[in-house]
């Protein structure tokens, strides 16, 4: 499982109280479209769509008066497949339909709130079948197996494989109707080897503005992704049942692209250009830590003929370390804290803090436990260490010590924020949808709405299949007066009308 993140409007993952800012995915149930530069200064016209069944297969022709830029993508309850195409508009008057005896109807709509405008195409389906798109100049051809398994093949739907039963936490989950398995179980070993081993997609692109392809990347993700506005063009792109962290490699060296990741945050930007982490957001996940440390060392440092000196450079080395976070460098920053905390073993915060760092920054998961661990060995009820404990458990798929440590998190009568929201998303991805809600009214009783927890509220009402309550939610938030950044409001919006 992956760390705790969400939709990308709240920041980073550095403290106890950036998990809470990290920690709700807004699930891809939606593909409104992202601000795109289209080529064509006019939006193209839709003249015709047409529809024939040749032997078991339909084939459904939609042709416009000039190039059509598209995407498709499969989604669930019910079952449809959508194909959007960005800048374009029905001609007037035009009733699109299929064949009575295809077994699959047609719904348009045009979003006129996207930037640019969307025309939608929604074939709803009885079951989820195999379906290709493709371009031919200026018609896109979208052809339906009706016979064929239900597995989506041309689908961005996300899958599970054989040996990752289970997505990374903070993803939305594979829905087991809809897996694939890769053709050949040596595909699979050569992503994972070659360090590819997040959830897998297929994709279908044709000369998509790259805003908008890196925006779908994060909606089916659940990592966030910030664009630098330098980054220009667009994007003709088909792969089939790869990770998306591959498809996301292959689009930068096509474009000559550069990322950093950081506190699950991906940020893209062009290779002659240089970025540097923002400072404010260096604090790693113990909570209160850099406070504690720093008294601390400054105790050591007043005290310090009285000290042993194993301490005395274990402080030094604390400095060290805290000097090379402030240079963005995590990885020799664990190194000498460890050195510190093998002189100074009773030191439960530095044990958090390094648990921290190969959690957050470096994504050792087991280093991370093994940290988080020592810290509890300490202290029993460092609930601090034991979110770490579960978080970490929970990314390497070990549900029932996830469940342990989670539990040890919660201790006494108001557990934190942070413990309540990941435990309920850990819930949730377990499909544990009522221990989710409970943990999620449990927070709002104990620290009132807030706006990621009244989001998981009505992602999981609309997984449990209560569509009615989670409009209501929806609702409830647009009316709450919070600050809603324009992309999470256009989704609400879209969500609250459909």
């Amino acid at each position: 499982m992956k760390r705790l993140v969400t939709y990308d409007f709240v920041g980073g993952n550095g403290s106890l109280r950036r998990v809470l800012a990290m920690l709700l995915v807004l699930p891809a149930v939606l593909f409104l479209g992202a601000p795109m530069q289209a080529e064509e200064k006019s939006g193209a016209t839709v003249s015709e769509v047409a529809g024939q069944k040749i032997g078991g297969v339909l084939e459904v022709r939609i042709i416009g008066d000039s190039s059509l830029t598209y995407t498709s993508y499969e989604l669930f309850n019910p079952t449809r497949v959508v194909v959007d195409v960005a800048n374009a508009s029905l001609q007037p008057g035009l009733m699109p339909n299929l064949p009575s005896d295809a077994q699959i109807k047609l719904q348009t709509k045009e979003i006129t709130d996207a930037q640019p405008q969307i025309l939608r195409f929604e074939f709803l389906l009885e079951k989820s079948l195999p379906y290709t798109t493709q371009q031919d100049e200026n018609a896109l051809l979208v052809s339906f197996d009706l016979q064929g398994p239900a597995a989506p093949i041309a689908s961005v739907s996300l899958s599970a494989t054989p040996d990752k039963p289970a997505p990374t936490l903070g993803k939305p989950l594979p829905d087991p109707s809809r897996a694939t398995v890769p053709a050949s179980g040596k595909i699979q070993d050569d992503f994972s080897f070659s360090g590819y081993d997040r959830e897998r997609i297929s994709v279908d692109f044709y000369k998509m503005d790259l805003h908008n392809v890196f925006r779908f990347l994060r909606e089916i993700s659940g990592t966030n992704i910030i664009v630098d506005e330098a980054v220009q063009g667009t994007l003709t792109l088909t792969l089939d049942n790869v990770p998306w962290d591959f498809a996301l490699d292959v689009i930068l060296n096509l474009k000559g692209l550069s990322q950093k990741e950081r506190f699950n945050t991906i940020v893209i930007y062009p290779k002659n250009k240089e970025f540097i982490w923002p400072g404010k957001a260096e604090s790693t996940l113990s909570f209160q830590a850099d406070e504690d440390i720093a008294q601390q060392e400054a105790f050591v440092i007043t005290q310090m003929e009285q000290q042993a000196v194993g301490l005395v450079e274990a402080t030094q080395l604390i400095a060290k370390g805290s000097e090379f976070e402030k240079q963005h460098n995590p990885a020799m920053a664990v190194q000498v804290y460890e050195q510190a905390f093998e002189k100074w073993e009773t030191n439960g915060k530095l044990a958090n803090r390094i648990a921290a760092i190969y959690l957050v920054d470096l994504r050792q998961y087991a280093k991370a436990l093994h940290y988080a661990e020592r810290a509890l060995a300490i202290d029993k009820k460092d609930s601090v260490a034991a979110l770490n404990a579960a978080i970490a458990s929970a990314n390497m798929r070990d549900s029932q010590s996830a469940t342990n440590y989670f539990e040890m998190s919660m201790q006494g009568d108001k557990p934190s924020q942070e413990a309540l929201l990941s435990y309920a998303l850990f819930r949730e991805e377990g499909r544990q949808y009522d221990q989710a809600l409970q943990l999620l009214d449990k927070h709002g009783a104990l620290y009132g709405k807030t706006l990621d927890a009244m989001i998981a509220t009505a992602r999981i009402l609309d997984k449990k299949g209560a569509s009615a309550q989670a409009v209501q939610e929806y609702r409830s938030i647009l009316n709450a007066g919070f600050a809603l950044p324009s992309d999470l409001s256009r989704f609400i919006r879209a969500r609250v009308e459909w």
